[in-house]
């Protein structure tokens, strides 16, 4: 299990002022789940695992975060 920090972009949709636009910032998030085998560039967790450990085992509601959007990843 791991809680993964991480910027995501955001966006404002429809018009608005300059202002407005340039308060559009990249949100703070944070994730927690299975951490999967992932690829060189990415983190890849799961939220739900089921039968661990059996023939059945299954997994649920992933996510694949670009690893230049990680800031940090803490084992719980």
């Amino acid at each position: 299990m791991v809680i993964v920090t991480w910027v995501d972009a955001a966006h404002f949709q429809g018009w608005g002022s300059l202002e407005t636009a340039i308060g559009v910032y990249p949100k703070q998030c944070v994730s927690l789940g299975f951490q999967l085998p992932g690829g060189k560039d990415f983190v890849r967790l799961a939220q739900s695992v089921s039968a661990v450990g059996t023939e059945d085992e299954q997994i649920a509601d992933i996510l694949a975060i670009p690893k230049v959007w990680v800031k940090g990843v803490k084992k719980l």
